[in-house]
């Protein structure tokens, strides 16, 4: 984003490059559009990354494990493209004033009376996509990096039951948080805030005559202030970055195991074991930007808050049970040929799981007008951590 764009040699600035609300307009104007080809791939290669994993385990004696590690690892990378020279959309014309006025072309009817865009392809070089807002993918994406540890014990107790206790964390950043790269400056939305004519008074517009009429930008002779107060002018206040990696989550747990396998004779000849499992967490993730519209206010960095799908516990109940019958079984244990077939080794398992619900968003527009509401009421009954349908897990309407 740091080439001239060879459409600053084409319009025509105002005198002092200066707007009349008095702001200012980039010139030269910097960014233009790179093709991927056999010399230039569409993203850079991300090889050779560290990525060690150690593992550690001490046990005292027969009956009790200590066990710990850390990884650093590399995400993927999945990216489904920006905008294509190839693909282009023909946007239109709903006002010929910034939304003062409604245009009368459908009901005249006649709707794109300029016609449509001809996808140019390589044919216009940095010129491409001129006029037009799109969305974008760096070539320097970041790919994630993930960081993730675990500290605990496994030991047996009475009755040949085995327990699994252990604390996992982790912490990813690089995420993908999306940004948009033609925002106001902060003093310049405040100024906007004070005195709206500041942003939205119709200015002339230095690309009419220049563009084609059947692109954003040449549509109209004035076009608003601020889309000519943003640092890429020439994409009609509107360059999305996709791959902006900025954003970074965390990941805290407790997770406990207990376990219990019974063999036998008789209706246990092939075994009964039961799994019991309890998590505790919380994921905190930074993904997204509060203010991030073009030609508007843009955050500096994404916020920080509980993710959409944090649980914060989970619990979960399974057993495996080999039905006494067919090969090494108490009935029918020399089963074999087609007999065998049809009843060796059957298995009778089931789990039974609970789990907190995902955070809700509020105010979430949803109107409640039966009764008192209370988001976190001061009395919780135990059914709300069994059963999620209580009013106790999340709000009390009585």
């Amino acid at each position: 984003m740091t080439c001239p764009n060879p459409i600053s040699n084409q319009i025509t600035y105002p005198a002092g490059n200066t707007l009349p609300n008095g702001a200012t307009i980039v010139n030269p104007m910097l960014g233009a559009v790179q093709y991927a080809s056999d010399k230039l791939t569409a993203y850079d290669n991300n090889t050779g990354y560290f990525q060690p994993k150690l593992g550690l385990s001490y046990s005292p004696n027969r009956l009790l494990v200590f066990h710990g590690g850390y990884t650093l690892s590399k995400a993927l990378g999945i990216e489904l493209g920006g905008a294509s020279a190839w693909s282009i959309d023909t946007h239109y014309n709903s006002s010929p004033d910034g939304g003062l006025h409604p245009n009368t072309f459908f009901r005249d009817g006649n709707p794109y009376p300029s016609g449509f865009i001809t996808p140019p392809g390589s044919s216009q070089g940095a010129l491409a996509l001129v006029g037009t807002g799109f969305g974008i993918d760096q070539r320097d994406r970041k790919i994630p990096i993930v960081q993730q540890w675990t500290l605990g014990f496994q030991t047996q107790f009475p009755l040949g039951m085995i327990a699994n206790v252990a604390y996992l964390g982790a912490h990813t950043t690089r995420l993908r948080a999306s940004k948009q790269l033609n925002g106001l400056s902060a003093a310049d939305f405040q100024k906007g805030h004070d005195d709206p004519n500041y942003l939205d008074q119709q200015v002339p517009n230095p690309f009419y005559g220049v563009l084609p009429k059947t692109v954003d930008l040449g549509q109209n002779p004035t076009v608003q202030a601020k889309m000519l107060m943003v640092p890429y002018p020439q994409y009609d206040g509107n360059l999305y970055d996709y791959t902006y990696a900025a954003g970074y989550s965390h990941y805290n747990a407790l997770l406990a195991t207990l376990e219990k396998r019974i063999d036998g004779r008789g209706a246990l000849s092939k075994g009964l074991s039961f799994l019991t499992s309890f998590t505790w967490s919380k994921t905190m993730s930074a993904t997204g930007l509060l203010n991030n519209n073009g030609a508007s206010l843009v955050d500096d960095k994404p916020y920080n808050a509980v993710d959409g799908s944090d649980r914060s516990w989970d619990f979960a109940f399974s057993g495996l049970y080999g039905l006494p019958i067919g090969r090494g079984g108490a009935l029918w244990s020399s089963a074999h040929g087609v007999v065998g077939q049809i009843v060796n080794d059957w298995q009778l398992d089931w789990i039974i799981t609970n789990d907190a619900g995902t955070p809700v968003g509020f105010p979430n527009n949803d109107i409640y007008t039966c009764g008192n509401y209370n988001l976190r009421p001061a009395h919780r009954s135990y059914k709300s951590y069994l059963n999620n349908g209580e009013n106790g897990l999340l709000y009390d309407l009585s």
